[in-house]
């Protein structure tokens, strides 16, 4: 494990090229020796570096460095443990031109905005590497509510971290309010968490109305209402908002069915959902089983729940409960 340290200031007087490069040559002698390396870039009066090793070579080094009179204003933008080198033996040297700078500034911006635009892929083996890099993001800019977004989101796939993915995705509601993704990922986490699913609720609530036309935010509100005592008139009501902010979507009309079939006086309504749902998706043997449950309890409707239950075992032959159903409103054949 190695210690990396990111700093900025301010030059204490004007720096020429040559100076520069003089500067650079002279920590490369000197960092070689200590097993340091890193990058000088200095441009229009300011430095940034970076400097990594040992964490007792790199914090001797930033005391000298912090107490040397060339320059002051000193940032620290990054002081953390890393796994590895970012640079070679030799990539201590400054720079002093436009396009260096340029490139390094570049190369910071790069990182950033990977670690802004989404979570970095990785595999099982490499959740605790993506989340140093989005730690690393962080302290570099820690009022980006996304980079604590997508922290929060690799934090939420490793079993004993998420408690801080909950602490993140908080940090980034906090940050950023009008963020209804991040309140939709809170939400959602929360109600997975013992004795905070009413605070998971008020998250995907809030969710609704920064962003009325997601619907996934309102099934998921849905079905957590649905759970609670007194509150499933609201369960079905987020339903419909889902099912009328996706029309195409079977996932939304077979779950605003079964919350209506659940209704006294709401069974044809729940059917209509149902038909809904096999016509956008006619294989789905479960609505096909629960459209027949619904005929089978309506007057002359037996004729179509024997078809819909027929279907239903052709497309599914191990249901039971639709072979039990058919058994008993059609004995025959």
């Amino acid at each position: 494990m190695f210690r990396c340290i990111i700093y900025t200031s301010k030059a204490a007087t004007a720096w020429t090229e040559q100076d520069v490069l003089a500067l650079g040559r002279q920590n490369d002698t000197h960092n070689s020796v200590a097993g340091i390396t890193g990058r000088l870039i200095y441009q229009g009066g300011h430095f940034i570096q970076v400097i990594e090793g040992a964490a007792a070579d790199v914090g001797r080094l930033f005391v000298a460095i912090a107490a040397d009179p060339r320059h002051r204003e000193i940032d620290v933008l990054l002081d953390c443990p890393v796994s590895h080198r970012s640079y070679g033996a030799s990539s201590a040297a400054a720079a002093s031109l436009a396009s260096e700078a340029e490139a390094a500034r570049g190369t910071i911006a790069d990182f950033l905005q990977r670690a802004e635009s989404g979570p970095p892929p990785a595999e099982d083996g490499g959740l605790t590497e993506a989340v140093g890099e989005l730690e690393k993001a962080g302290e570099l800019r820690p009022d980006s509510a996304e980079i604590r977004t997508n922290l929060a989101t690799v934090l939420e796939k490793i079993p004993d971290r998420r408690e801080e993915a909950v602490s993140n995705f908080e940090e980034a509601v906090l940050l950023n309010p009008f963020s209804w993704q991040a309140h939709y990922d809170l939400g959602k986490l929360l109600l997975e968490v013992p004795g905070r699913v009413d605070e998971g609720i008020a998250q995907l609530e809030t969710v609704t109305r920064l962003a009325p036309g997601f619907a996934d935010a309102h099934t998921s509100l849905g079905v957590a209402l649905s759970g609670k005592p007194g509150r499933f008139d609201e369960s079905v009501r987020e339903f419909e908002a889902a099912a009328l902010a996706s029309p195409g979507s079977e996932d939304a009309h077979f779950n605003l069915g079964a919350a209506l079939a659940q209704l006294p006086g709401r069974q044809r309504d729940a059917a209509e959902q149902f038909q809904t749902a096999l016509r956008l998706n006619p294989g789905d043997a479960d609505a096909r089983y629960r459209l027949a449950c619904i005929y089978a309890g309506m007057p002359g409707r037996t004729a179509d729940a024997v078809g819909q239950l027929r279907e239903a075992l052709r497309l599914a032959p191990g249901n039971s409960a639709a072979a039990e159903l058919l058994a008993k409103i059609h004995p025959g054949p």
